[in-house]
C-alpha cells in the first residue's frame, strides 16, 4: 500500500464512529475505575497520564523548531520537558500547548 502524505493525513483525519452497546460502555467505565481509583493502581496509571501530557509538550516543541533535551517524570506525577532552541515565541507555544485545551479553546 503506497500512500503519499496527503492521502495518509486524509485517512488519519477521518472520524471513527465507536458504536458500543450500553453493556460495553459499562465494562469500559468499570475497567477505567479499577485502574484509577485504588491508590496503588493510580501510582502507576497516573504516571502514564503524566507521560502523555508531557509528550504533548514535546510535540509542540518539535513543531516550533526546538530540540528536546530531556524528559523527567517524578513519582509524585510531576513532569518536565527541557527543550533547546532560539526565540521566546516557541517557548511560549510549546509551554502553553495544553493550556488552550484546558481553557476550552477548540481550533
Amino acid at each position: 500500500m503506497n500512500l503519499d502524505i496527503a492521502q495518509t493525513w486524509e485517512r488519519l483525519s477521518q472520524p471513527v464512529n465507536v458504536a458500543l452497546t450500553q453493556w460495553q460502555w459499562l465494562i469500559v467505565a468499570l475497567v477505567i475505575l479499577l485502574l484509577v481509583v485504588p491508590r496503588p493502581m493510580w501510582r502507576i496509571t497516573g504516571l502514564y497520564s503524566t507521560l502523555v501530557h508531557e509528550l504533548g509538550h514535546i510535540v509542540a516543541a518539535l513543531f516550533t523548531g526546538r530540540y528536546v533535551a530531556g524528559l523527567r517524570l517524578g513519582w509524585d506525577h510531576s513532569g518536565e520537558v527541557r527543550s533547546v532552541g532560539r526565540g521566546k515565541l516557541s517557548v511560549i507555544i510549546s509551554g502553553s500547548s495544553d493550556i488552550q485545551r484546558h481553557c476550552g479553546f477548540q481550533p
